[in-house]
């Protein structure tokens, strides 16, 4: 249904709801609170913890494990906390006791391409959990970003050769779980390689990120029996980068452990080591939808997992749209639904990220449609290359790109979202939430 432009005061209250449910989700997934509970729920008190954390909540789940640990008058026993590079967590970093190396080390690390820092802190992880004290286990805590935060190339390999094929397998828009399997197999501590430094019992909390994945994929899963093999991995690389462009070192390391030279990923984990999930991409969609129905909005779910290249979901996505616009006034309709498109980058892309693409692709499958609005944001508040978390786009979206002289077509060829969208001033802004349980989508009756 064609409609006339709305009022700005009409897309004012439309945007302002879109980002209440939006920034009123984040909050209440503030992980703090389940790690707590966690940690009660298995009576964590070993004579001393080795801990490991990792990613965009590693502060906030080790700042709670060590409360827990001090409450309970035991002691720790090393370890680290990687955090991404330039979060507000990282700016701590610089004010430890270097000397106390009791204590987890706080380490800026790469994000969300692994760097020098990422290695130091996966060697430090390695250390902390190999020299564990006999009467200490290993608490690690995941959540999104780990696998970018702990990062350390398999022996012989050098960390741009690991980052080249993964970044190149990435670049051709495979889901997350995909690329985290190529991760992992050119890794020196993912794949249950963590664990393994050590027979200390291991307990692992997860804070997924990963849409549709399972509990390995989750930073890698360092202390998690890996079911894959390298020829799985190999497959995936040779499809997105010729063999024959591989860096020697990574065709060297390929064969060698295909060959049975060099040790594969564990397959069988110790039977003591425990692992739970906190929280997912399902907490976020279903946290949506409470606070959506608690602010008087007939909310229902309309997918959990829209995975896919991004032009296939946004046709997905905007077929429900359609039905919201189609309603009849006055329903408060929101159809809530989360996921992570996949997006194929060009090498010379603009500035955008994964949501952004995806709200621009609904902008177009919407154009001239009136009634209803979409969200769609990355949870962690950071998409892509830019400071925005997403975007929120209507049937007047793509033409108000074009009369602000962007062309929209044009951004989409180039992986230029964020331009088109800043000129229509649909971007949204949160700032880094710590918190990432994939995209959340919100389509809304206006």
């Amino acid at each position: 249904m064609s409609a006339l432009p709305p009022t700005l005061r009409q897309r004012a209250r439309t945007r302002a709801t879109l980002e209440h449910l939006l920034l009123a989700t984040v909050a209440q997934l503030n992980p703090s609170e389940r790690t707590v509970a966690a940690l009660e729920s298995i009576d964590w008190q070993p004579e001393h913890t080795v801990l490991v954390a990792a990613g965009k909540s590693a502060l906030l789940m080790a700042s709670v494990a060590l409360s827990h640990v001090e409450q309970r008058g035991k002691a720790m026993a090393g370890g680290v906390i990687a955090v991404p590079a330039g979060s507000a967590a990282s700016l701590l970093a610089g004010m430890q006791d270097e000397d106390d190396t009791s204590m987890p080390a706080l380490l800026p690390s790469g994000h969300p391409l692994p760097d020098v820092g990422s290695v130091r802190a996966a060697q430090r992880a390695w250390r902390a959990v190999a020299q564990a004290p006999e009467d200490a286990e290993v608490l690690v805590l995941l959540s999104g970003g780990a696998s970018s935060c702990l990062a350390a190339p398999a022996p012989g390999l050098t960390l741009e050769d690991k980052n080249t094929i993964v970044h190149a397998v990435a670049a051709r828009g495979y889901d997350r779980a995909t690329v985290n399997l190529v991760r992992k197999h050119l890794s020196a501590i993912k794949g249950g390689r963590l664990a393994a430094a050590s027979s200390r019992r291991t307990t692992t909390l997860l804070v997924s990120d990963v849409v549709g994945g399972g509990l390995g994929d989750i930073g890698g899963g360092p202390t998690l029996p890996d079911p894959t093999g390298m020829r799985d991995a190999c497959d995936v690389m040779a499809e997105a980068v010729g063999r024959g462009v591989w860096p020697w070192r990574v065709r060297s390391y390929v064969d060698a452990v295909l060959a049975g030279e060099q040790p594969s990923t564990p397959k069988r984990g110790r039977s003591s080591d425990r692992v739970a999930l906190l929280a997912g991409p399902d907490a976020l969609v279903d946290t949506a939808v409470q606070i959506a129905a608690d602010s008087g909005l007939n909310a229902r779910v309309f997918a959990r997992d829209m995975l896919g290249a991004a032009e296939e979901v946004a046709q997905r996505v905007a077929a429900y749209a359609h039905r919201v616009a189609a309603a009849q006034p006055g329903q408060g309709l929101c159809f809530v639904g989360g996921g992570e498109a996949a997006v194929a980058v060009r090498e010379d892309a603009g500035a955008g990220g994964r949501a952004q693409h995806l709200a621009l692709l609904l902008a177009r499958e919407l154009r001239g449609i009136g009634g209803v609005t979409v969200l769609v944001a990355a949870s962690d508040g950071i998409d892509g290359n830019t400071d925005a978390a997403g975007a929120i786009i209507d049937g007047h979206t793509w033409d108000l790109a074009l009369s602000r002289g962007v062309d929209p077509a044009r951004a989409l060829l180039a992986c230029d979202s964020h331009a088109a969208l800043s000129a229509a001033e649909a971007t949204v802004n949160t700032g880094p939430t710590e918190i990432h349980h994939g995209d959340l989508i919100l389509i809304l009756a206006a």
